[in-house]
Parts: structure tokens; C-alpha cells; sequence
């Protein structure tokens, strides 16, 4: 399994998650389409592979954006915290078989904002995962 999988899958697997945005959680989405809000996009925005004298390390640090889109901005933070409670510091099988092992996530940034466009508030939060390919 992939990492932008693994971490798709975790988040759509995990309650919380689950409760507040059902299975509207997405990897890369096309602007203009149109999402029943609640919703979650995810989009990988850097992957940084270790090398050694030998060659691959097979390591990576992967960095995602994790985007929480609602109609109310409170109903937005609340989405966002609990991505941040089923993401942050985890370590372990991510995903489903075959897991992305993680040795660990960290919870690098957040912003918040409007969309005048689609009127949808969202918080777009930034986690890093060191794990292994």
C-alpha cells in the first residue's frame, strides 16, 4: 500500500472521523466539484526519500495537507480536531495489509479559511510522515 492510501484509509477508518464526514474523505479533488459538506481532502505536498553510499534507503518523510472543509467554521475545527487526535505523534501500521510502517507523525501547521467561492470554511493542516517504502 501506498502512504497517500494508508493515510486515507486510516482516516476514513477511524470513529470520530467516520461520525462527523461519513466516507466523503478524498485524495486530490477537482475544483468545482461538488462535495455534500462535511468533507476531507488530502494531497501530498512534499515526499523527501533517504539515501545512502549503497542507494535507497527505502525511508521517506511525506508531508500532506489534510483539508477540512464544512459550512460553519466551528463545524470545520471540529472536523479538524479529530483528524489531529487520529493523526498526531501516531507511529505504527498505517493503512490496511499491506501496512506503510510509520515510525512517526508530526503535526507541523494549520490555517484557517473562507472560500468566497463555495462559501465553505475549511482548516487546512499540514502532518509529516517518516515511514518506510
Amino acid at each position: 500500500m501506498q502512504i497517500e492510501q494508508a493515510v486515507k484509509t486510516h482516516l476514513t477508518n477511524a470513529a470520530a472521523v467516520a461520525a462527523l464526514v461519513s466516507t466523503r474523505v478524498y485524495y486530490v479533488l477537482a475544483r468545482g466539484q461538488h462535495i455534500t459538506a462535511p468533507y476531507v481532502v488530502i494531497t501530498k505536498v512534499s515526499a523527501i526519500r533517504q539515501q545512502t553510499h549503497d542507494g535507497p534507503a527505502h525511508l521517506a518523510e511525506s508531508t500532506f495537507q489534510i483539508t477540512s472543509y464544512a459550512t460553519t467554521f466551528t463545524e470545520a475545527k471540529q472536523v479538524a480536531g479529530v483528524i489531529q487526535t487520529a493523526l498526531e505523534a501516531y507511529a505504527g501500521n498505517l493503512g490496511s495489509a499491506p501496512y506503510v510502517v510509520v515510525g512517526a507523525t508530526t503535526y507541523d501547521d494549520e490555517v484557517d479559511y473562507l472560500d468566497e467561492e463555495t462559501g465553505l470554511f475549511s482548516v487546512q493542516q499540514e502532518f509529516t510522515f517518516t515511514h518506510y517504502e
